[in-house]
């Protein structure tokens, strides 16, 4: 059986590139966006099995984005973590009510976000 896809989505190119490493090293395999257009148009093009996606983002926001992917049939379902590093007294609960199954500050946790990943996805990478 293929790896889980994890769709990475992020303006910033260090953190795509210490996420990836991260996701890469337990297993997964890493489909990296840099703007929020890409996030929805990869997400119905590669079909990951969990998105974790940047608030703040050129080309929209990662919100936008987030209810854009929850209105395509191919890719509703799919686990969502949003992360922000942008203080905003309400971005959870933007979060929450876009779609996002979960949200995380920036500095992203890696052992945080890598537990919540097992948990959406049943488990280790497959």
């Amino acid at each position: 059986m293929p790896p889980a896809t994890i769709l990475l989505a992020d303006d910033d190119r260090t953190i795509t590139t210490v996420i990836s490493a991260a996701l890469r090293g337990q297993g997964y395999r890493v489909v990296v966006a840099h703007d929020a257009v890409q996030v929805a148009m990869f997400a119905r093009k590669e079909r990951p099995d969990a998105i974790v996606v940047d608030i703040h983002m050129p080309g929209g926001t990662g919100l936008e984005a987030i209810r854009r992917i929850r209105t395509s049939s191919l890719v509703a379902h799919v686990p969502i973590v949003a992360i922000s590093g942008l203080p905003q007294a309400d971005i959870e609960e933007k979060c929450r009510v876009a779609g996002a199954t979960t949200f995380l500050p920036k500095p992203v946790d890696l052992d945080r976000l890598l537990a919540l990943l097992r948990e959406y996805l049943g488990g280790a990478p497959r």
